[in-house]
């Protein structure tokens, strides 16, 4: 034992082992890449299911497709060990910007806004909205759509689609729905925007008909008989009208201002106050 302990390996075996190794090696190389590229092909196919958004840089404000996203940022900056960690919580804040905000609807709206008629409106306008073609709008774009959708919808709903939310109202709605704070609304983020938009409008007109039917009438003859205006006069037909075109055009304008402060875009969705990207890039303070 001792004998054979003691002779020197030959430059044979030193070859075989280091070439040995080199296999072991490259066979380890080959089965990380391997499931390194079996992983982004998993979270490329579940990226493309969830989510067709493109991810934005804070910081550069340029655009890269779910491609060079994975390939690039994924793998030469992520752990590779944590490769499959760090991918699924990107995939589940992804699902849950995602979660559609029809949920907190009520019935009738929910059904209206699933109709191909509604989804070809929204998409229409969605590409009227988008000038850049980039598959994103920005605030200003988004309150020209807000425009433009109840212009459309006036045609059929009448008086209550004919005053549109306020410019704060429409900054407040791409915050809410801007999830991933990239700084710019895709189509489905549009599309909640939208929802929420046939919703408020949906409970203007059954406020607008309580009020015309309802509460006019009763508010005009108050007034015919507090001031003492004889019947069936002249008179008495033009302060009813009086009344319920003060009631049209002063009143009823900030009942709709009201109506468009309580609505939420969010929904029931948890609020995301971090960008998926910065899940994956870390901060790097040296660089700039």
């Amino acid at each position: 034992f001792f004998f054979f302990k003691n002779i020197p390996k030959s430059n044979h075996w030193q070859q075989h082992s280091c070439s040995r190794n080199s296999q072991a090696s490259n066979k380890s190389t080959s089965t990380i890449s391997y499931r390194i590229d079996t992983t982004v092909s998993a979270l490329s196919s579940s990226y493309n299911r969830y989510s067709t958004r493109t991810v934005r840089y804070a910081k550069r404000g340029t655009i890269l497709n779910k491609n060079v996203f994975l390939k690039t940022e994924l793998l030469t900056r992520v752990n590779k060990t944590s490769i499959a960690t760090e991918g699924s919580s990107m995939l589940m804040i992804s699902r849950s910007s995602q979660r559609c905000v029809s949920s907190s609807l009520g019935c009738v709206e929910r059904r209206l806004t699933q109709t191909r008629a509604f989804q070809a409106g929204v998409s229409k306008a969605f590409d009227v909205c988008d000038d850049s073609g980039e598959g994103i709008v920005d605030e200003n774009e988004l309150y020209t759509g807000v425009l433009m959708v109840h212009l459309k919808l006036a045609k059929h709903a009448g008086h209550s689609a004919c005053f549109p939310p306020t410019r704060a109202v429409c900054d407040r709605y791409f915050a809410e729905a801007d999830r991933d704070r990239s700084g710019g609304l895709d189509r489905e983020e549009f599309h909640y925007i939208v929802e929420i938009l046939c919703a408020n409008i949906l409970t203007r007109m059954f406020v607008y008909y309580l009020v015309l039917i309802l509460c006019v009438p009763v508010l005009a003859t108050f007034v015919v008989n507090l001031c003492r205006i004889p019947d069936d006069t002249y008179f008495q037909l033009v302060v009813r009208a009086l009344l319920s075109a003060l009631v049209m055009f002063l009143i009823m304008p900030l009942i709709w201002n009201i109506i468009d402060g309580r609505s939420k875009v969010a929904g029931d969705r948890p609020i995301t106050t971090e960008d998926p990207a910065s899940l994956l890039i870390p901060q790097r303070e040296g660089e700039e």
